[in-house]
Parts: structure tokens; sequence; C-alpha cells
């Protein structure tokens, strides 16, 4: 005879069932509100315990069991797995200074951080020169960085050649639109001879 428990509304206790009797006795607990009392009854199911139980060979009973070990065993290692933890990308850029002075005046420097391999709009601001800010860098060696500036926010008309950290964007006398800038480092090969 095998044992289980059970709880469903309205009914909780031990459940046993006996195939070879082909009956299901349940020993029910009722708890009411002044006292406790347990009962036991025993019944026959629609269905018969026999007939189904008969039709499993040794193979299908050994075939179901692997397969309850094996998923119980993959939920275990799913439940005990330590969550991948999400990292926040890391951020690659450098930050230039727009001048937006005429050349022969006084530098009138804005900030504009430039992210790494990504077009980044300047939404047309005016400026005669662009520099690197020698002080903000982020992941980057800012000795290798590359950019060029151009005329239109998509990239596509250019405005410069390629200007570094050692050489700035020198744009002209007085103050042009500069749509966007790429950045990128500069990948320099030794002249083989």
């Amino acid at each position: 005879m095998r044992a289980i428990s059970v709880s469903l509304p309205g009914l909780a206790g031990l459940t046993t069932l006996d195939p070879e009797n082909k009956s299901i006795k349940v020993i029910e607990v009722a708890t009411l509100a002044s006292s406790s009392k347990t009962k036991a009854r025993q019944f026959t199911p629609d269905i018969t315990l026999h007939h189904t139980q008969s039709t499993l060979t040794q193979s299908d009973k050994t075939t179901m069991h692997a397969n309850i070990i094996l998923t119980t065993a993959l939920a275990a290692l799913a439940a005990a797995a330590p969550t991948m933890e999400k990292r926040a990308p890391k951020y690659y850029g450098v930050s230039l200074y727009v001048n937006s002075a005429p050349a022969s005046k006084p530098p009138v420097h804005s900030p504009a951080p430039i992210e790494i391999n990504k077009l980044t709009s300047l939404h047309g601001s005016k400026a005669s020169e662009l520099t690197f800010d020698k002080s903000v860098h982020a992941h980057v060696d800012i000795n290798a960085v590359e950019c060029r500036a151009y005329e239109d926010e998509a990239g596509i008309i250019p405005l410069t050649a390629g200007f570094t950290n050692k050489q700035p964007a020198k744009l002209g006398e007085t103050p042009v639109a500069v749509g966007s800038v790429l950045c990128y480092i500069a990948v320099k090969f030794a002249d083989s001879a």
C-alpha cells in the first residue's frame, strides 16, 4: 500500500492507495471551530488502478523513473545555479572641446563627449577648432584615438581629415557648422620594407 499526502480545498489528510483491492483510503482531518476530529473513509474510484498498472511494462516503469529523476535533477541544478549578472556595457570614449569663437579670439570651449566607434551628432554646432580634452577619456588610450568631423549628422560629407590629441582640427578663421563626429582607435602599422 502506498501513502500520498494530499492537501485540497476542503480535504486535508493522508491518502493510501491499495492497487490489489482497487480502493483508495482517505484519512480525512477536519478542523472545526470548536474541536478537531479525524475520520477514515474508503471508496472505490471511477477508474481502476489495476488496469492502469497492468499495462505498464518494467521497461516503461524504468523509463518513467529515469525521466522523473532526470527532471528533478535538472530542476535542482537550475535552482542552485548562480544567476548570471548582467553587466552594464562599458563606455569607451573621449571628450572634445568645441571652440565656438573665431580663431583670432580667445577660445570659448564647449565639451562634447564622443563615444568610440559611434557617430555622435553635434547638432550643427558652430566651431572654428576641435581639440581633445586631455583630462577626460574613458577606457581608451587618448593617444591612440583619431576622430573625423562631418558637415552633416549622417556622417556622409567629410569636414576634416583625421585629427588626434596631438594634431587638433582647424576648421577655419570663422566658425562653421559641425554636424557630427566619429572617433575610433587608429591602428598604426609599421612600414615593412
